[in-house]
């Protein structure tokens, strides 16, 4: 522990269940936590901030920044020892650095990998890394992002943190009330595909693997998580299913929380993650955790941490070479023991230096650092006015309004806004 507890905003999005798992950790430290997700949920039994916008219609970017300028009040009114942001992305993450506070961030991948995952534009790319340069800590899930954040101009320390999981939730156990919930036969192979349901994770290349790989002929199901489902992304993996003839074959899995999750990776004989690209991924350790062996897309930054049929079965992100993949893992009972054995070695080794005394010390060291300049604060507000012109999606991001445009003044004269 720290010498004394700190007052921590933990700033992320509720239905992210990385930003579930550590925020709760943040409060199983003995800090004193108080979430911002831009909506009334709260995610670790803390107190949380709920940023509140004049109730100006389908005027999106003039209720964003009315809910910033309520946030900017409200968090000045807390005067947390730290801001941490989970994910180096989004209105709220962009704004920290305007806090009056030392930032720590972790980043997770999707938030820096502009190049490789394209989806951010330039005022968005600029707000990360105006957030990335006044950050007094940056902790990543492997080495690989880690290099690829000190390519930045960040100022403060950039360690790697793996962080793992909760191995009270995701452990060994049995896979029964998964395949009875869905009306899977006992010797029926179960195929999981738990990334979320969009292009950057190829779901309908797994069901065409599937397909190719003939495991539906000999009973197998594929359960597909619908997890952030993009709805015309869906449609298209729906129609794939169709095409291919998979009919009941394919299951089709509400999103679930960390023990739905653990129960299906306990099920599964094979997990396939065929992401386009992708930092460490925490379904490695769910799934090894839960003695579930990988088919993975063979990525440039995974070679550092994986090799091929001893840990995980990598593969090319091609529909065939995929389908030999799981057909290999599928048939072959000895092949997925040895790989779990090997995963739960890479598991170990990759933990190590991640544990809850070390983030501590983290934790720590970053509420003495340093906070952003006033300077700093001036560009920053700009980058992230700029994405919250250029973006609809940012200035919508979270609600609620207030009723009355009373109520939103009055609200800015309160104490406290949680």
């Amino acid at each position: 522990m720290t010498r004394r507890p700190l007052t921590i905003l933990s700033v992320g999005h509720a239905d992210s269940p990385q930003y579930r798992e550590r925020t709760a950790r943040f409060v199983g430290l003995g800090h004193d936590v108080v979430e911002l997700t831009g909506s009334k949920s709260v995610v670790s039994g803390a107190r949380a901030i709920i940023p509140r916008g004049v109730p100006a219609g389908r005027c999106w970017r003039l209720i964003g920044l009315s809910r910033i300028i309520h946030c900017l009040k409200t968090v000045r009114g807390l005067s947390p020892d730290l801001v941490f942001v989970h994910y180096a992305k989004g209105l709220w993450g962009w704004t920290a650095p305007l806090f009056g506070a030392p930032v720590a961030v972790s980043v997770m991948g999707g938030d820096v990998l502009f190049d490789e995952q394209g989806t951010a534009n330039a005022w968005n790319r600029a707000a990360t890394k105006g957030l990335l340069e006044n950050a007094a800590l940056v902790l990543c899930k492997s080495d690989y992002l880690a290099q690829r954040v000190r390519a930045l101009p960040v100022a403060g320390q950039v360690e790697t943190h793996a962080w793992g999981i909760d191995t009270d939730v995701f452990s060994i156990g049995s896979g029964e009330e998964f395949r009875r919930e869905h009306a899977i036969p006992d010797d029926s192979p179960v195929v999981f595909s738990p990334r979320a349901m969009e292009p950057l994770y190829n779901t309908r290349l797994v069901v065409r693997a599937f397909a190719a790989s003939g495991m539906a002929g000999e009973g197998a199901r594929l359960v597909l998580s619908t997890y952030k489902a993009d709805a015309a992304y869906r449609a298209e993996v729906e129609r794939d299913c169709l095409d291919a003839g998979l009919g009941d074959s394919v299951i089709f899995l509400p999103p679930q929380d960390d023990r739905g999750m653990a129960g299906a990776f306990r099920a599964a004989d094979v997990v396939v993650s065929v992401p386009s690209s992708d930092g460490l991924p925490q379904t490695f350790f769910e799934s090894t955790a839960c003695g579930a062996p990988l088919v993975m897309a063979d990525l440039p930054n995974y070679g550092h941490y994986f090799s091929h049929g001893r840990d995980v079965w990598l593969t090319p992100a091609e529909s065939s070479a995929v389908a030999r993949g799981i057909g290999a893992v599928c048939r072959d009972a000895e092949l997925r023991r040895s790989l779990v054995r090997g995963a739960r070695e890479t598991m170990t080794r990759l933990s190590l230096g991640g544990g809850d005394q070390v983030l501590d010390q983290r934790l720590g060291q970053a509420a003495q650092g340093e906070t952003a300049s006033l300077g700093a604060k001036v560009r920053q507000s700009v980058r992230v006015l700029g994405a919250l012109v250029t973006g609809e999606a940012t200035a919508r991001t979270g609600q609620p309004v207030c009723r009355t445009f009373g109520e939103y003044f009055r609200s800015l004269h309160a104490k406290a806004g949680w």
